[in-house]
């Protein structure tokens, strides 16, 4: 082979290898103002809206609207093939697809994925809905192998491990093309995700009260939530039950919920949910803790959420000074920054820079010395 058959074989390799397939970074905030590789075959969309989005003016996201009359922008559906979406979805360990959607039209939506592949057409077998004016809200679709339903697919886990087109769609039944519907809605902050519960959690943390210690919890979505179980531990290795909080079911609105643990001992507690599906399945969220020492202080969670830009803020109040140690971790357990703040007696407004290189999903953990708090976080560079 002569020298400049070698440049052109290993100048190939190097574009087939920049290619990068779907992994756990894999997130479209639509803010370079095209439409990320998400497209139709009909004229009306998607189309990238540069105002709007979920956290307001300046923020770009993606309309897709269809027209319900028989042409080629009849159905509710966008697809996407580029590499960033294709691949093997398994070894990636993609197991959840989040979104923001905003459902502007007057067609309540039923959406899913559909994928196709090595194993041919599959659609995910539980639609989420997404009524009319429901404002901008957060949704988890399971992408597991048990999710799906043949769209005229043979094997679904040939399809998870060489996907080739993956198709967000809107039908009440189980299909690889959308619904003949006159519809719009926004979407936002595609992502790739592998959430551990099959919930949604954006915070969990508690604080100290005159009775007791106060947990708080909140969810962007949950599926088929039957409850959750509050464990307590004093070492943080064995836990028991202390009381048991209803889960919302099948929802996509914020849900807030509230647990006192009365009574409890001065020192140090952990605490953990186990969330429990109708189904029986059931996992375990991060551990959180609390040093009940009586002092008075409160914590928020962290906005604004997504972020923009990395820069993030809490609202801190206390009865003494002291410290915050806070670190950023990314879906895979990977430390990506790590600040020190100082805080004062009173109230405390403090803010910070994540320091990631990549947009994405990130765990930030919040530990003044006393009270490790744990909150989800979605950047948006």
């Amino acid at each position: 082979m002569n020298k400049p058959v070698l440049i052109a074989c290993f100048s190939f390799f190097l574009i087939m290898h920049s290619a990068q397939a779907i992994d756990l970074n894999t997130f479209n905030d639509f803010e370079d103002g095209t439409t990320q590789g998400w497209q139709i075959g009909g004229a009306n969309g998607p189309t990238n809206i540069p105002n709007g989005g979920p956290t307001g003016a300046n923020d770009n996201y993606l309309q897709n609207q269809s027209t319900g009359t028989m042409n080629a922008d009849s159905k509710f559906i966008f697809f996407n093939t580029t590499t960033a979406w294709t691949g093997n979805w398994t070894s990636a360990g993609i197991t959840y697809i989040t979104f923001m959607v905003n459902n502007t039209g007057a067609t309540n939506l039923s959406l899913r994925i559909a994928l196709d592949g090595g194993g041919g057409r599959w659609c995910t077998t539980v639609p989420i809905t997404v009524n009319t004016s429901s404002g901008w809200m957060g949704v988890s679709i399971p992408v597991s192998a048990g999710s799906f339903t043949a769209a005229g697919g043979t094997d679904i886990n040939l399809t998870l491990g060489n996907v080739t087109s993956m198709r967000i769609l809107s039908n009440t039944s189980v299909s690889f093309f959308g619904e003949t519907i006159a519809a719009q809605a926004g979407f936002d902050n595609i992502a790739a995700d592998n959430v551990a519960l099959p919930i949604e959690l954006i915070s969990f943390q508690g604080k100290t009260s005159k009775t007791g210690i106060v947990l708080n919890w909140i969810t962007a979505s949950e599926l088929n939530n039957e409850k959750f179980i509050v464990e307590h531990s004093t070492e943080g290795k064995i836990f028991e039950s202390i009381g048991v909080i209803q889960g919302s079911g099948t929802t996509l609105t914020q849900q807030k919920y509230t647990f006192l643990h009365e009574n409890a001992a001065l020192g140090i507690h952990y605490y953990r949910l186990k969330q429990l599906d109708f189904d029986g399945k059931f996992t375990f969220s991060p551990i959180i803790s609390v040093n009940f020492n009586k002092n008075n202080k409160t914590i928020s969670p962290i906005y604004p959420n997504p972020s923009p830009s990395g820069w993030v803020f809490i609202d801190y109040t206390t009865d003494h000074k002291g410290t915050l140690q806070i670190a950023t971790y990314d879906v895979v357990g990977r430390l990506m920054s790590s600040e020190t703040l100082l805080i004062n007696e009173g109230e405390n407004k403090l803010q910070w820079h994540i320091n990631a290189t990549d947009k994405g999903v990130f765990f930030v953990k919040i530990y003044d010395g006393e009270t490790l708090t744990l909150n989800k976080l979605y950047i948006k560079k």
